[in-house]
């Protein structure tokens, strides 16, 4: 097949003719995608998506891997802008629909999607301003983050508050330094931190959760995946964060696994996916499953959730991964 690469460029500093400079280049995880395309026999054709220009494709081509997501802070909202011109196209595409990525990109109305399917999730209170009154119904301890965020931003060690005065502070600080309409205010779930990837159109498949552990820099203070928890690989709070991602049937009873496969789906629906996404969820010490949110057309490099899942428990290639995908926008 003929599948066109849509992807945003990313920027970084390079040296040329002994002078820096800042040139624009294909993402490594794009390049990945666009290998195992490859592998698997399709003609990829790269393009580099222009926000400031209308897509206009010359060619014929069978599917659109749409690779314009994963961006942190994105305020100008160009994943949006990118999926609205691929609409347009009337192509297949991977991924999800324009409507779902809105949806599920508000933390707030994915929040209420969720209460309105009777899927358990904790409770919140949206934050517009620091000094705001904190409802009644509303317990310690609470996590504070943005309420349109991705990758983490937003997330710090200290977000998990246990009292008014931080309470404030973590919301000035979302506010403030992120450029946000709100904060999201939750109960904090203590439990096992699950990942659970879904994929499918007309058949969803739900793959085996990964669990995050926590090790020795979290032993004063809760296990969150925080900015640098995600990104700071020189870290301790980055090296003592690790992805459990065998022995699925040991770690978890059949009881346990069912609840959480059934919660995954019943999110991935209720958001409207038709693509590929991943569940974030905790499993408390009572069996219960608190769907915390879910992350449409989430990353899929070779090291993500999802191919670790499928490599680790089912024996898929990252290549018949990505081709998987592909097949899934031909339904």
């Amino acid at each position: 097949m003929r599948i066109l690469a849509l992807y945003l460029k990313e920027y970084i500093e390079k040296k040329i003719n002994g002078k820096k400079r800042v040139i624009g280049c294909m993402p490594g995880t794009d390049r990945a995608i666009c290998k195992a395309l490859e592998l698997k026999g399709h003609t990829v054709i790269k393009k580099p998506y222009n926000p400031d220009k209308p897509l206009k494709l010359k060619e014929q081509y069978d599917v659109i891997f749409n690779l314009c997501d994963g961006l942190e802070d994105d305020t100008d909202f160009v994943e949006f802008q990118a999926l609205k011109d691929i609409e347009k196209t009337g192509i297949p595409f991977t991924g999800n629909c324009l409507n779902t990525i809105r949806l599920c990109n508000d933390k707030r109305t994915i929040k209420k999607t969720l209460l309105k399917n009777k899927i358990l999730t904790a409770n919140f209170q949206v934050f517009k301003r620091p000094d705001q009154k904190l409802r009644s119904d509303m317990k310690f301890p609470l996590i504070v983050k943005p309420v349109c965020s991705d990758a983490a931003v937003g997330i710090y060690a200290d977000s998990v508050v246990d009292n008014v005065k931080d309470l404030r502070r973590c919301v000035k600080r979302v506010l403030k330094n992120h450029d946000q309409p709100a904060a999201l205010v939750s109960e904090y779930i203590k439990g096992r931190d699950l990942v659970i990837p879904v994929l499918g159109k007309k058949k969803v498949k739900v793959l085996d959760p990964t669990e995050l552990k926590y090790l020795r820099s979290y032993n004063n203070r809760p296990g969150i995946l925080s900015y640098q928890a995600k990104w700071s690989k020189g870290k301790p709070i980055y090296k003592d964060c690790i992805t459990l991602v065998k022995n699925v049937n040991k770690r978890f009873s059949e009881k346990e696994l069912k609840k959480i496969k059934s919660a995954a789906k019943a999110t991935y629906k209720a958001a409207g996916c038709s693509g590929y996404a991943t569940v974030d969820a905790r499993l408390d010490k009572d069996g219960n499953v608190f769907v915390i949110e879910i992350n449409p057309n989430c990353w899929i490099g070779p090291a993500s959730d999802t191919a670790l899942t499928m490599k680790k428990n089912q024996g898929v290639n990252y290549p018949d991964l990505i081709d998987k995908i592909v097949k899934v926008a031909l339904e």
